[in-house]
């Protein structure tokens, strides 16, 4: 019996390698920008456009195979917080199209598009505000960019978090329901427009705290 728990357990586990699904929501905030969430942050905190000479902070607040340079090349945009003159936090927007590092996912803005993504908030800084006053950047530079709408992914089965998007001035544009194989290629296996009918009702985000934790595609791990 134990040979055969074992190997239920190994077989498992070996599968899990090769396939894990994916159920994300996709997000857009059009532009002009109804973005809305103001958030306390450290009053020395200061958030500004990303640039190429900041290459080197922002090298170790990112994973995957990707680098500040390749992303700056691709034509990725970054908003950053430096905090008492210490880089603390970073979100990227991009224009051209990639694929997501972590879950293989290909993302292909459209015309007029830009995607939101990778967002990261050093550890010792987190819950004070920094990962949304970052995030607002972000959005700014999108606008700034020319962007008709930008669009990025979160977790479709938190409902609340779902419903702070919307109240922050975010629209659910679809569902997606998936599998990623071999942790490099994502297969799409459902598609809906909208609000998902078989979702639990979004709880009212008036009293859901916007925090740093991630709970995104787009943001998860924070290194992304």
């Amino acid at each position: 019996m134990r040979y055969l728990s074992n190997l239920r357990a190994a077989t498992v586990a070996a599968l899990r390698r090769v396939a894990r699904r994916y159920w994300l929501a996709v997000m857009e905030i059009p532009f002009p920008s109804a973005w809305s969430f103001e958030a306390p942050a450290p009053p020395n905190l200061v958030v500004r456009p990303g640039r190429r000479g900041d290459a080197a902070a922002l090298s170790p607040l990112l994973a995957g195979n990707d680098t500040p340079e390749a992303r700056f090349a691709r034509g990725d945009l970054v908003s950053v917080a430096e905090l008492n003159g210490s880089l603390v936090a970073c979100n990227w927007v991009a224009q051209a199209p990639f694929r997501l590092w972590f879950c293989g996912l290909e993302i292909r803005p459209h015309r007029g598009e830009c995607y939101g993504y990778g967002l990261y908030v050093r550890p010792d800084v987190r819950g004070l505000g920094v990962g949304m006053a970052v995030r607002k950047g972000a959005v700014l530079e999108a606008e700034r960019s020319g962007a008709r709408v930008m669009f990025y992914h979160i977790d479709a089965q938190d409902s609340a978090y779902i419903a702070w998007h919307e109240h922050a001035g975010a629209r659910l544009r679809e569902t997606l329901f998936g599998l990623v194989l071999l942790d490099r290629f994502a297969v799409t296996l459902r598609r809906r427009r909208g609000p998902d009918p078989t979702s639990p009702p979004a709880t009212h985000p008036s009293h859901v705290r916007a925090s740093d934790k991630p709970r995104s595609s787009s943001d998860t791990p924070y290194k992304s």
